[in-house]
């Protein structure tokens, strides 16, 4: 699957996540894309267990709708998937409650990366809860009421 340069909208009332991925997804990949939320929208881009995933140079308005992304924009469930690569994207979120990247502790592999993506979030920007990511050169502002350093968990 590969996705260039599309915008995705989430239009129906019922669409709660735009793009869900699984195991038979592998090798997806998005460069260039926008992601809008609608109405009813929790997350962009649901994944589990999807190897060689690739989100690059893309777009995520959670502002496109006063709702937002209230999950997270980008999840990542339990399962196994290495070289997931997150990477040059940008994440505005303003509107929600949602975390920007969310990682399951479930999940695990290897070779994955987050880096390099700009973010603006109404909570965590980055939950990585699996210890499967690098996490590198990042650049996010969050408005949560939290202690320095941990717009990262």
């Amino acid at each position: 699957m590969l996705a260039l340069t599309v915008a995705i909208l989430s239009t129906s009332a019922s669409d709660a996540v735009i793009m869900t991925l699984t195991n038979t997804s592998s090798g997806a990949a998005f460069y260039g894309c926008r992601f809008l939320s609608g109405a009813a929208s929790t997350t962009a881009i649901l994944s589990t267990a999807c190897t060689d995933l690739r989100i690059e140079g893309c777009e995520f308005l959670g502002s496109w709708h006063t709702h937002g992304f209230t999950t997270a924009v980008i999840s990542l469930a339990t399962g196994t998937a290495t070289r997931v690569i997150i990477k040059n994207n940008r994440f505005e979120n303003q509107g929600a409650s949602g975390t920007g990247i969310l990682v399951n502790s479930g999940f695990n592999g290897y070779g994955n990366f987050i880096e390099n993506n700009t973010m603006y979030n109404k909570a965590i920007a980055i939950d990585e809860n699996s210890d499967s990511f690098y996490v590198v050169g990042n650049r996010i502002v969050v408005d949560v009421a939290k202690a320095a350093g941990t717009s990262v968990d």
